[in-house]
């Protein structure tokens, strides 16, 4: 645990945050509500303490709600979906607007689930430094049998690719992905 700490730290002190004169701020754009993944739970979550206590200011956004973590991965339940999906949208639209007030956006799998990653390349280009987190394989075509017809609708290599290639530093977890990862990003 406290070598993961570390190589975080060491990350963040090569951003320029955690600088001591002026408390910096990080936005952590997440899939999920906090405590429901394990991913975000065992990667980053379990570190925001002690971020703060290093003076990180630290700014969560979920693009899924609690209320469609209730029904996300059951099956039927369109409506609702679609609803919750179109506010998990306008949350993005309203985090690409105060993104502007932070020194570094966390983004954890994806800004959203579906389309191009242009969320991520205008971030980028207004000069705001991405930490990418990419976990297991999730450019593969899968998806639950709830929500399998949305296979098709899912973050391809190639987009994942692109993420990554703007992104200030990647973040992987085995070395296959440490293997894709170089291929686009020399930052690891």
């Amino acid at each position: 645990l406290q070598e993961g700490v570390d190589r975080y730290w060491r990350m963040y002190h090569r951003l320029g945050v955690g600088n001591r004169q002026k408390p910096k701020r990080v936005l952590f754009l997440v899939p999920y509500p906090r405590d429901c993944a394990p991913s975000q739970r065992l990667k980053f979550e379990q570190y925001y303490a002690y971020f703060e206590q290093q003076g990180i200011e630290v700014a969560v956004s979920s693009f899924v709600s609690p209320a469609l973590w209730r029904i996300l991965y059951e099956p039927g339940h369109w409506f609702t979906k679609g609803f919750w999906t179109a506010i998990g949208y306008l949350r993005r639209a309203w985090d690409f607007l105060r993104a502007g007030r932070f020194d570094a956006v966390y983004l954890h799998l994806w800004a959203v689930p579906f389309g191009p990653p242009w969320f991520e390349e205008w971030v980028a280009r207004r000069n705001i430094p991405i930490i990418y987190d990419i976990d297991d394989l999730i450019y593969l075509p899968k998806a639950s049998r709830a929500n399998a017809f949305l296979a098709r609708l899912r973050k391809k290599e190639a987009t994942i690719a692109r993420i990554m290639r703007v992104a200030t530093h990647v973040i992987v977890c085995t070395q296959h992905l440490e293997r894709f990862a170089r291929q686009h990003n020399p930052a690891i």
